[in-house]
């Protein structure tokens, strides 16, 4: 077991690595009021959820919705919840996300804590207190920050992942290596074979070093009012092409790295060996670096909807280095630029 602390404006965070969901109730520090559970986790580890108060919802990006929220909301009615309930979310950054926000705003905010089953959610999406939902188009457009109460991180949890969502994580994790951690990057180039054979080691390492960048970044700006606008990395032309394309977040976040990093090197600031050693470690992973569907106008309207827009400018996490990085204002023409040629590939 490894164990992180993350010290927000909203509250404090333990991040518990390796710890098995069996032991989440000597982790809590009150009980659980209910359990909202992923469906398809419930279904996958009936063992794990007996006695237990559970609501089952549905995973995936649908859920991230205002009506799920609604839906959140009675079922803590039902149930009675007061303000000194205890809500354990149970699931993929999805199920995460929306139960968060429904925990932050319900009652004014009541406690919450995460159980993330998919790697992506537990190397990020489950992690640092952003949670949002989507709504008129719009992607994690409604939202709050707040910390929750404990995060735990079960491997066991990964051993029946698809293989795609594996990969899904992995791209997350690539992305905190490029963006502050070469050392980190080196790892994960030299262990693909075993991560996706789901060695149990090698993921919580994976986890872990994950989590020290993500933890360390919220840290010093929780609020994203800077540096943690460098998580980004990847995602404002990944979220456009996630949008799009109809590709997994996990996947289109990888060609947004591809797109970005190709931003970087065009004013020099990687080098063509780095540039290709992006390529490599991604294809390591099975995550796609080119796009082969979509269309440019399409992706390009998506980027128009960004929240880090700021007039005809977004804030863009560029490589300085493999391991470095830094924020630029970039006008939107030079981003959709990359855009062109990112479809251009097809």
């Amino acid at each position: 077991m490894r164990e992180l602390t993350i010290n927000g404006q909203s509250g404090q965070s333990r991040l518990l690595i390796g710890v098995p969901f069996a032991e989440i109730e000597t982790q809590l520090d009150k009980a659980a009021s209910v359990f909202i559970v992923d469906e398809t986790v419930k279904a996958l580890h009936p063992k794990c959820f007996e006695g237990k108060v559970v609501r089952e919802i549905p995973g995936g990006e649908d859920s991230k919705s205002v009506d799920m929220l609604e839906e959140l909301y009675g079922c803590f009615l039902q149930l009675e919840l007061d303000r000194l309930a205890h809500i354990v979310a149970v699931g993929g950054g999805c199920v995460c996300d929306v139960t968060a926000l429904a925990a932050a705003t319900y009652m004014r905010g009541v406690q919450l804590s995460i159980v993330p089953t998919t790697l992506l959610a537990q190397v990020d999406a489950g992690v640092g207190g952003k949670n949002a939902v989507n709504f008129g188009g719009f992607k994690n457009i409604v939202g709050s920050f707040r910390q929750p109460s404990v995060v735990l991180c079960d491997p066991s949890f990964l051993k029946t992942l698809p293989r795609k969502e594996l990969s899904n994580g992995f791209a997350e994790a690539i992305k905190h290596a490029l963006i502050l951690n070469r050392e980190y990057f080196e790892f994960l180039a030299t262990h693909a074979k075993e991560a996706l054979a789901v060695d149990e080691a090698t993921l919580e390492r994976v986890v872990y070093e994950s989590l020290v960048i993500k933890s360390s970044v919220v840290e010093r700006d929780e609020l994203e009012n800077g540096e943690r606008m460098k998580l980004n990395f990847g995602h404002t032309i990944g979220h456009a092409v996630e949008a799009t394309t109809g590709l997994s977040h996990g996947e289109a976040v990888s060609i947004g790295m591809v797109a970005e990093a190709k931003f970087s090197l065009k004013r020099g600031l990687i080098s063509d060996a780095s540039y290709s050693a992006l390529l490599s470690i991604l294809g390591s992973y099975e995550l796609p670096t080119r796009l082969y569907e979509g269309e440019a106008e399409e992706i390009k309207a998506a980027l128009r909807k960004d929240k880090k827009r700021r007039g005809e400018r977004i804030s863009l996490c560029v490589l300085d280095g493999i391991g470095n990085s830094r924020l630029e204002e970039v006008e939107t023409d030079e981003i959709e630029e990359l855009v062109d040629a990112l479809c251009l590939s097809r």
